[in-house]
């Protein structure tokens, strides 16, 4: 059950760190392509590399989320989540997000890229991963550990009849 746990946490994790992938990669695009005004004529192509763009930002969330889930798993697993500091969260969150691109950099770099460029990229990359972890922090913080017994719908009533009659009479 505890093993369900933790990939049903890293799924959700994932996934939502991909979500804000995928917002941020809007943001990005708009200002990158500047798709404005809209042409008809170029309505396909701004499409077509919007589909790109975003499902190479919500992949890159992914990435990133599943980096910091591990991460936090392996690195605080001894810890329960209350005891969880919002700082060393915060850390592991810009060490995954940094990871990923260094991975992907690493090629570039060696067959003689800018180093610049990369280094900006992963930076901005920690600094997002940063936001991200504390945002998923906070998130999970809210969400309580047991089912409060007043959320729990007690079972409806068997139907009688002319129970919607009555209903209606008291209402009026």
């Amino acid at each position: 059950m505890m093993l369900l746990r933790r990939i049903r946490g890293l799924v959700g994790t994932a996934l939502m760190w991909g979500v804000v992938g995928a917002a941020v990669g809007v943001g990005a695009f708009l200002i990158r392509y500047r798709p404005w005004p809209p042409s008809a004529i170029h309505w396909s192509r701004a499409l077509v590399v919007f589909g790109m763009w975003e499902s190479a930002a919500a992949m890159w969330g992914i990435a990133c989320g599943l980096a910091f889930g591990l991460v936090l798993l392996a690195s605080e697993r001894t810890r329960h989540f209350s005891q969880l500091s919002t700082r060393r969260v915060t850390l592991w969150g810009a060490l995954a997000g940094a990871a990923f691109p260094m991975l992907i950099s690493i090629r570039p770099i060696l067959s003689g890229a800018s180093v610049m460029f990369f280094g900006m990229i992963v930076g901005a990359s920690a600094v997002a991963g940063a936001l991200w972890a504390r945002g998923t922090m906070a998130i999970a913080r809210r969400v309580p550990s047991e089912p409060d017994p007043l959320m729990i719908l007690e079972e409806p009533a068997p139907f009688e009849h002319g129970a919607a009659t009555a209903a209606r009479d008291r209402v009026r």
